[in-house]
């Protein structure tokens, strides 16, 4: 397995799962009306509604689906049902709406969002996989290629999923200021970064994951 490209695969799969759906039209009655429905849609992983409350990024041309099996085909024992847990997890988050200001056709909303701290949460399961898998290294000379590879796949998913299922409380807390401009009479959030040239991360998009945008960025540079 080639442990930087699995990161950097990892890393797209993990950006297109909380950005491709922040993007079309709809409406915000105001803009704190704006932030709560998309933070509600985040919440309830619907990406309809999501959609009609961020300007966002648009990501045509990717195929999910594509990106899923490739990921599977890296032999680290991850599969949808792993992601799905995961943007379960990721999802359950608790939300205060703050100050409003508005200022003509543009506004901002200051809103403090606590989630499961995912800051680490890749850097954590891959060390304790690689350990884990290292332990066990004297007792494997006699298996087949086929039998090792089950092996190692089993480590890394029972890593992965004891790490999330370890995660009991939300830890995570960010309070960050949402822009908002007026469209057509509807309020949307503008996307603050993740866009195709941008280096920059959103703050309201790392607020709701955790962390987890932040960490996977850290850890991409080490």
């Amino acid at each position: 397995m080639n442990k930087k490209r699995f990161l950097c695969l990892l890393s797209a799969v993990m950006l297109l799962l909380i950005t491709s759906v922040m993007t079309g039209c709809g409406q915000g009655d105001s803009p704190s009306g704006a932030v709560k429905g998309f933070l509600e849609a985040f919440r309830n992983q619907n990406s309809e509604d999501m959609a009609k409350y961020y300007e966002g990024i648009s990501e045509d041309g990717w195929d999910m689906d594509e990106m899923f099996n490739e990921l599977e085909s890296e032999e680290i024992g991850l599969d949808k049902d792993c992601f799905k847990s995961l943007m379960d997890k990721i999802s359950d988050i608790e939300y205060t709406i703050g100050e409003e200001k508005t200022d003509g056709d543009k506004a901002t909303v200051e809103v403090t969002v606590k989630a499961y701290d995912f800051s680490a949460f890749f850097t954590d399961w891959i060390e304790a996989a690689i350990s884990e898998a290292g332990a066990i290294s004297g007792t494997i000379g006699d298996l087949s290629e086929e039998e090792v590879k089950a092996k190692m796949n089993k480590i890394f998913r029972d890593a992965f999923i004891k790490n999330l299922n370890g995660m009991k409380e939300k830890t995570h807390e960010a309070t960050v200021t949402v822009q908002l401009q007026n469209k057509d009479g509807a309020w949307k959030i503008k996307d603050e970064g993740n866009g195709e040239d941008s280096e920059e991360i959103s703050g309201l998009q790392d607020a709701v994951t955790g962390g987890l945008l932040s960490g996977m960025s850290s850890l991409m540079q080490m």
